[in-house]
């Protein structure tokens, strides 16, 4: 529809590949849905410590970690496959990229791009073992164990950090599209603009850009500080639990 708030050629970038527009299509629902999971499957009443067999505790808490870590791993996958459309838009089409201005394909498109592939492999690599609350305790009760609950704790602060910006950096781009039709919808209904127009589409592109990732950036980020009670940390660093 002429209202959609965004540049027409770059809605044909993947047109010379149809195969790769719909991995990147369904990859990135699969991803959306993997997300919703893995909020829900998140438990406050898990504790990040390692047991004694390496693998999860028992009961309802380590089977919703399980659970977690399973559609985690799905989504690291969708990640991938939309890493893989990120690139072939980025390699193949560069000049539709850039032709929404340089300084958003700068400040937006490729450090989002890069924040989301690389908090992706730092939430894999960083991923911890789950086990409930009561194994938490036994766990940690010898003194010899009690470095390296703590030492687990620290990881999974530095997981979450990771997760937490990962999951920030892909809703950002998914925000940002739902702002383009909403807005362009709005803006041609009101009358407020002529969104046939290329200049006009493009303006309020940038806004719808910018907002969505203002807005979301910005709440990961107090997020993150909440996660280390309310103490600003990179994903470099710990926190003692």
């Amino acid at each position: 529809p002429e209202w959609v708030a965004a540049d027409p050629d770059s809605l044909q970038r993947f047109a010379a590949w149809p195969s790769i527009r719909l991995l990147h299509c369904l990859a990135g629902g699969l991803w959306c849905a993997c997300l919703v999971c893995q909020l829900a499957l998140a438990p406050a009443g898990v504790r990040v410590v390692p047991t004694q067999h390496g693998g999860p505790g028992s009961g309802a808490a380590a089977r919703r970690a399980a659970l977690h870590r399973a559609s985690g791993r799905v989504m690291l996958c969708a990640a991938g496959a939309v890493a893989v459309g990120y690139l072939v838009m980025e390699l193949g089409h560069r000049r539709v990229l850039l032709d929404h201005g340089r300084l958003v394909c700068w400040i937006f498109y490729r450090p989002l791009a890069a924040q989301f592939a690389a908090t992706a492999l730092g939430a894999a690599l960083t991923a911890p073992g789950f086990t409930s609350t009561s194994a938490a305790a036994a766990a940690a009760a010898a003194p010899e164990r009690r470095e390296a609950a703590r030492r687990a704790r620290q990881r999974g602060a530095r997981h979450a950090v990771f997760a937490l910006r990962h999951a920030a950096a892909g809703l950002t781009f998914a925000a940002a599209r739902v702002l383009v039709l909403a807005v362009g919808w709005a803006l041609h209904a009101s009358g407020a603009l002529d969104m046939s127009r290329r200049e006009n589409k493009m303006r309020a592109f940038y806004c719808c850009s910018y907002a969505a990732a203002a807005a979301v950036l910005g709440a990961a980020e107090v997020a993150v500080a909440k996660v280390h009670g309310g103490r600003p940390v990179t994903a470099a660093k710990g926190v003692d639990a």
